[in-house]
């Protein structure tokens, strides 16, 4: 085990999603928790993303 001052200082962060509604200028409030979509709501964004990977564009 190193002594205490030789061990490098960790560092720790948090990834959170952008999403195309937010206010992108607006400082993040962990206080407000996860945001998470109801069940009709993440059954469209599947349907979505689906599509969109069907789509001939991306071929």
């Amino acid at each position: 085990m190193l002594p205490r001052s030789e061990v490098p200082p960790a560092l720790v962060f948090h990834l959170v999603p952008q999403h195309s509604d937010d206010d992108s200028r607006r400082n993040l409030d962990i206080a407000e928790g996860p945001v998470t979509p109801c069940d009709e709501m993440l059954q469209s964004i599947v349907q979505q993303l689906r599509a969109s990977w069907r789509s001939p564009e991306r071929q």
